[in-house]
């Protein structure tokens, strides 16, 4: 007989979105949008910001023009989404 200790689960497979070189220390690394949030710059300017996550450098998409973006449709498709659930409610 079977006997279940602890039920498992599937990893989502994650595709990364952005690929990204650390302008301070030439880090590249490649990130999925959940890892970045929006950040202000200006007067009304703004953009995804992450930390390089081997100096810790904050970086940013309005000011690096290393960040390359990888899944552009499946970035438009979360977004999409997003807006549809959000509408809803």
């Amino acid at each position: 007989m079977i006997k279940v200790i602890k039920e498992g689960y599937v990893p989502k497979v994650i595709i990364p979105q952005y690929r990204i070189k650390c302008d301070h220390c030439h880090t590249v690394f490649e990130c999925d949008k959940t890892d970045t949030w929006f950040k202000m710059m200006g007067h009304g300017e703004g953009g995804q910001y992450i930390n390089c996550p081997k100096c810790g450098e904050g970086i940013t998409e309005f000011m690096n023009t290393n960040w390359i973006i990888i899944n552009l449709d499946e970035i438009r498709e979360e977004e999409r989404k997003e807006r549809e659930a959000n509408a809803d409610n």
